[in-house]
């Protein structure tokens, strides 16, 4: 009688127990993931309103107190049309009146500019003189020119105001080319940047700008340009230091916002000043126009070194 051997028996877990473990990890995971993008995307899409917010606050803002600057030199148009010879005591009492810095915060001051002839510049110096200014001049002296826009009032009466004082903005394309377009339209005008002649040298210096209202004499035709060209008598300004104008516009509210303003004469960004992580102004961005209307503004060189700026930002035109 022979004997035989067990047979051995192999005993295997069943393979569904084996993925169990993995297949709830990966679901895990996958939880994990959606749960993480949708957080995300919700945090992203917080911040661009936030930042839409602010953007759109901040314009409404500068239009706002571009408007208020606007509204103040058309008073200003007011109380030449109201008198026949508005002299300097006159002027100076009208923006005491208004209290401008008060008031008009970042508006430097509230001049009035003449035009007349080379024919009429001994006599207007001489007038100016007569009326208490004895040093007053009508500069620069060059280029020769047979029309004249001279300063002859600029208030508040400080010392960096009366620096501009006899200044023929007309010789400066920048102003001229905002003045003519003033006098053209009847409308008040931006000029594009400059640097106010009042402006101290150093490390304080900043850009500027000019907005310029046209004042006609009284009782003359303005339908036409032509009209309006033959009527000019002078304008109505205000200077502007940017960083100045800026700071008094977002003086009372911290926005988490960073920008700079776009010259479009040079197609720069000079820094603003009332930005605070932008370190310069740039030069040569790349610029992509995106659907909603808006500029991407990529990398570029800085204004003032040529050195690469690793920043972008958003442009609303």
């Amino acid at each position: 009688m022979s004997s035989s051997k067990p047979t051995p028996v192999r005993l295997s877990r069943p393979r569904r127990r084996v993925l169990l473990p993995y297949l709830i990890l990966l679901l895990g995971l996958c939880f994990t993931l959606i749960v993480t993008h949708y957080f995300s995307k919700l945090a992203d899409d917080q911040d661009q309103s936030r930042f839409q917010g602010s953007v759109q606050e901040i314009n409404d803002r500068i239009k706002a107190r571009i408007q208020t600057s606007v509204t103040l030199l058309r008073a200003g148009t007011g109380l030449f049309a109201a008198s026949d010879d508005v002299d300097a005591t006159e002027f100076q009492h009208f923006v005491d009146q208004i209290e401008l810095p008060k008031h008009y915060e970042g508006v430097q001051g509230l001049g009035f500019s003449l035009r007349f002839t080379r024919h009429q510049l001994p006599q207007i110096v001489a007038d100016m003189r007569k009326a208490g200014l004895s040093n007053f001049k009508v500069w620069p002296d060059a280029p020769d020119r047979d029309e004249y826009n001279a300063i002859l009032f600029l208030q508040p009466e400080i010392n960096r105001n009366n620096v501009a004082i006899g200044f023929d903005m007309g010789t400066e394309p920048v102003r001229r080319q905002a003045m003519d377009q003033a006098r053209d339209t009847g409308n008040p005008t931006a000029s594009g940047k400059v640097t106010l002649v009042q402006e101290p040298l150093g490390n304080t210096q900043q850009s500027g700008f000019l907005i310029y209202a046209p004042v006609y004499r009284k009782d003359l035709p303005l339908a036409t340009q032509a009209d309006r060209r033959k009527a000019l008598l002078g304008f109505i300004y205000s200077p502007f230091r940017v960083d100045d104008f800026l700071n008094a516009v977002l003086a009372d509210t911290h926005y988490d916002v960073d920008f700079e303003v776009y010259d479009p004469v040079t197609g720069t960004w000079p820094l603003s000043g009332a930005s605070t992580n932008i370190p310069n102004g740039r030069s040569s961005p790349t610029l992509t126009l995106l659907p909603n209307g808006q500029v991407l503004i990529v990398g570029g060189t800085n204004y003032n070194n040529g050195s690469a700026i690793p920043l972008c930002e958003l442009y609303t035109p």
